[in-house]
């Protein structure tokens, strides 16, 4: 694995998909093309409105792979993503048919809050909630 590479390269499967969080949080929408990843699962978090993903034999979760991400990004990252969650994790994506090393922000099962698990609803992204914890998010300084 080429590391240097598979550091500049995000897996992102959920609110980071989206351009205003990512701006937000990067000060920047990084290149993306489309990627997915094979032997995990997109689910939900009791009691926050984002998932997380965990391996599962036989499941993929689509998502974005955002190109060019730095030092002080992954800073950010860290402090945006909730490390109680997850871990940065190496996973290899396919993305425009071709097999790429990139890093993407994994949770183990087991150490989810009780009551997790399920299909995250993806509509959340489009709903009033989201604006009001967008809105929250950028009052906070992140």
């Amino acid at each position: 694995m080429d590391t240097n590479a598979t550091e500049t390269r995000l897996f992102a499967y959920g609110t980071l998909t989206v351009p205003r969080v990512a701006h937000l949080v990067l000060e920047r929408f990084p290149d993306t093309t489309a990627a997915t990843l094979e032997g995990y699962q997109r689910v939900r978090i009791a009691g926050v409105p984002y998932p997380t993903i965990v391996r599962c034999d036989g499941s993929s979760v689509e998502g974005l792979l955002l190109h060019g991400i730095g030092r002080a990004d992954w800073q950010r990252l860290d402090q945006f993503e909730d490390d109680v969650f997850y871990q940065r994790q190496a996973v290899c994506i396919v993305s425009r048919g071709q097999p790429v090393q990139a890093l993407a922000y994994v949770s183990d099962r087991d150490a989810l809050p009780p009551g997790s698990g399920g299909v995250w609803d993806r509509r959340w992204l489009e709903s009033a909630g989201f604006d009001e914890w967008l809105d929250r998010l950028k009052n906070n300084g992140v």
